[in-house]
């Protein structure tokens, strides 16, 4: 246990790349029920762009953990405790400036850029959606 129960008053999760399955949506849901102080908020930014791979040349999703995934555990983990959490939908992005440098590739570091031949295709993860989960 990271922090105690009911101590949380806010978290911002933007742009995570999780690639969570059922199972582990309804963990992280579970520990967010447990967590959030009563008026808490979890501020959850994503978007549904594909990433590109420069060394595959292919595109795939991100991954993000997104709102109706995250909503649809929060509820159920909610009703198990007793606990309601509201979803607040469709507000404005909030913008972060993101830049790419894959962490896997050692021929891209901070003073060695990706050239424009190899930033072809690749897109920052810009967020499109934003929601806020209300824990009461």
């Amino acid at each position: 246990e990271m922090v105690g129960d009911k101590s949380v008053r806010q978290i911002f999760l933007n742009n995570v790349n999780a690639h969570y399955n059922e199972k582990q949506y309804q963990h992280l849901a579970e520990q967010l029920v447990q967590s959030m102080d009563t008026g808490g908020r979890v501020k959850l930014q994503w978007t549904d762009e594909l990433e590109f791979d420069i060394k595959t040349q292919t595109s795939h999703p991100r991954g993000h953990i997104d709102g109706p995934s995250l909503e649809k555990a929060l509820m159920e983990a909610a009703k198990k405790s007793g606990r309601t959490v509201t979803a607040v939908k469709d507000m404005p992005p909030v913008d972060y400036n993101y830049g790419i440098t894959p962490s896997k590739d050692v021929t891209v570091t901070p003073d060695k850029p990706l050239t424009a031949e190899q930033r072809k295709g690749v897109t920052d993860p810009v967020p499109k959606f934003h929601w806020d989960f209300i824990f009461n």
